[in-house]
């Protein structure tokens, strides 16, 4: 076994450098150049401010992590984005944490897009942030489908569904 977790990412950073990490307290590997092994000590992801409010989290979440699944990593306007599928307030959603290093520590906890888990971010060819993601959650507008939408960042960097 490669680590005890589900759900893996890969996230490469701008200078090349492919990161794995996964969901359920996630440790952050820096793989080698020809990803063929992880290079070094694995770094244990840490929050500045855990949110601990009991219904923002699955039972089986800590209180001091992501979530539980579906693990999701990456970089916009300079910033790092760790973020997993969590239960937040009775919605299956990805929540997301935010950096200034790829190792951390993060900060501001939050649900980025309400009923969507298992996310992926992405930037268009004409800079334009999305989530794709699929409606697992009785509360989504799409069911059991995959599904895009357009992402915004806050001043404060959180990300947030820009309505249409």
């Amino acid at each position: 076994m490669v680590v005890n977790g589900i759900d893996p990412t890969l996230f490469e950073d701008e200078d090349g450098t492919v990161y794995f990490t996964y969901a359920s307290a996630p440790r952050i590997y820096k793989l080698t150049d020809d990803l063929s092994a992880f290079d070094g000590t694995p770094v244990t992801m840490t929050l500045e401010n855990p949110d601990t409010d009991p219904t923002h989290h699955a039972a089986r979440c800590s209180g001091t992590d992501l979530g539980a699944e579906g693990a999701v990593m990456f970089k916009a306007n300079g910033k790092y984005y760790l973020g997993a599928a969590d239960t937040y307030e009775g919605r299956y959603s990805s929540c997301m944490a935010i950096a200034d290093n790829v190792y951390g520590p993060y900060r501001i906890r939050h649900e980025p897009a309400p009923c969507y888990g298992g996310t992926g971010f992405f930037q268009d060819g004409e800079g334009q942030w999305w989530c794709s993601y699929f409606g697992n959650d009785t509360q989504s507008p799409f069911r059991e489908m995959p599904a895009i939408v357009k992402v915004g960042f806050s001043d404060d960097g959180t990300v947030y569904v820009i309505k249409q």
